[in-house]
């Protein structure tokens, strides 16, 4: 069985801790932009036709 260096122990937490730290954050992420509405289907807004592009002016 091969020996592993003080130094392999160490590059093996800091990546399991650095996993953790993105995973987490990422969750917290998607859980922000679900509760901020962000993930919301876009919504077309119709514009406000103008008098000089329909030839007309609307009633008020």
């Amino acid at each position: 069985m091969a020996e592993v260096p003080a130094a392999g122990y160490v590059a093996l937490v800091l990546g399991v801790v650095f996993s953790l730290v993105v995973g987490v954050g990422l969750m917290a992420l998607v859980f922000y932009s679900s509760r901020k509405g962000y993930d919301e289907p876009a919504v077309l807004i119709p514009e406000q036709e103008s008098e000089s592009e329909n030839g007309r002016s609307d009633p008020p």
